[in-house]
């Protein structure tokens, strides 16, 4: 499906170089857009980070957090660091 248009009519278009892998790239057949199908980056929004520290602080540790929140541990972990850096400075 188009990222922009929401179009199922694609095609093949080759592929992608990444840092390791090849990834299949893909040719919009209404609005010509080319596009990979990988899901992009975002951002945490507010409440997941508030959600972070609310876990973290119960006892969990950092894995835990990372499975309830079906997030990755390096987020959980940056996440973390910035609060307490943050809190530091006050």
């Amino acid at each position: 499906q188009c990222d922009k248009c929401k179009s199922t009519n694609t095609t093949k278009a080759g592929f992608k170089q990444l840092s390791n892998e090849k990834v299949q790239k893909y040719k919009c057949n209404q609005c010509k857009k080319f596009f990979t199908g990988m899901e992009k980056f975002h951002r945490l929004d507010d409440d997941t980070k508030e959600r972070i520290l609310k876990i973290y602080q119960r006892q969990k540790d950092q894995r835990e957090v990372a499975r309830i929140l079906n997030i990755s541990l390096a987020t959980v972990q940056y996440h973390l660091k910035n609060l307490v850096f943050s809190y530091s400075k006050i």
